[in-house]
């Protein structure tokens, strides 16, 4: 029914985590994960589970084709129809590896990782409104996490951000939400998918599907994923004069953070709390324990 599509690099700290998660829910066959030349142990983790699971593992060489890489495979593993005329998989998703897949709940402000309830949605409602003809593209909102104050490793973040992170903000991004797609949609019609995943447009279909996205992890690990993002791209990584040149170019805010990394003005963007009083329960606060409780028990 859906197939999800990622690219990954020196992601060595959330890959089991990403690939445990989603593979209990959607099944282990139906993750494609593209790695980009990783040097970090990441590459061998995925072919440890390609062994283990069964799921897809490719590497692929060009950053800069990231979005490109992603409708490629989206129209060569999602193509199949059956004798009917139907395509097997209906659904296509393209998401980042730091991106979990979730129901949000608007009143509770909470979020729920239960599988039949994630697959009754995908299957009662995403389907028919695909077979209806209804919409071909559909919008997923996010839950941001957040480095508080008291993470173990204060503020360079977090050792194991999916284990350690307890609370996220929720964010309505209207149309520039992430996309994923009716796999027909991508397939027979003109439709790219950006070097972030997403796809513009006004014409969707609003899900209360969220994903909670570990963006801010460490900052170790941020330092190197604003490395490999620059450097894909064939920025001069190590001029701050050379990189200013492209502040406002593919990749700017990576720049951006890049130059500060170089005048060692970067810093994580870490929430002060007291750790003498409960959690914030407010719709600004998400708990995200429900991720790691699900992953805790695979």
């Amino acid at each position: 029914m859906i197939k999800l599509f990622t690219i990954v690099k020196d992601e060595i700290d959330i890959v089991r985590e990403w690939i445990m998660y989603h593979g209990h829910i959607f099944g282990f066959q139906n993750l494609y994960i593209i790695d980009n030349m990783s040097v970090d142990g990441t590459y061998e983790k995925l072919l440890e589970f390609q062994q283990t699971h069964g799921c897809n593992v490719s590497r692929e060489s060009y950053y800069s084709m990231k979005g490109e890489y992603m409708t490629e495979y989206i129209r060569k593993f999602c193509s199949e129809k059956d004798s009917t005329g139907k395509y097997v998989t209906p659904i296509a998703y393209p998401i980042d590896i730091d991106e979990f897949i979730t129901i949000y709940d608007n009143e509770t402000h909470t979020i729920s990782c239960n599988k039949d309830r994630i697959l009754a949605y995908f299957k009662d409602v995403i389907l028919q409104v695909i077979e209806r003809n209804e919409h071909a593209v559909f919008k997923a909102n996010y839950i941001m996490s957040k480095i508080m104050s008291d993470a173990p490793k204060g503020n360079s973040g977090y050792n194991n951000a999916v284990r350690e992170c307890s609370h996220g903000k929720y964010a309505n991004y209207g149309v520039l939400a992430k996309t994923f797609f009716s796999s027909k949609c991508v397939i027979e019609h003109d439709i790219q998918v950006d070097h972030g995943n997403h796809f513009r447009t006004r014409d969707y279909y609003s899900t209360p599907l969220v994903l909670v996205h570990y963006h801010a992890r460490s900052y170790d690990q941020m330092c190197k994923k604003i490395y490999n993002n620059v450097a894909g791209f064939d920025y001069p990584v190590n001029s701050v004069a050379l990189l200013q040149g492209y502040v406002t170019g593919s990749g700017g805010h990576h720049v951006q953070n890049r130059i500060k990394v170089l005048n060692g003005t970067f810093k994580l963007d870490v929430e002060q709390v007291d750790i003498n009083r409960p959690r914030p329960s407010s719709e600004s606060h998400v708990p995200l324990h429900p991720i790691w409780d699900l992953i805790d028990t695979l």
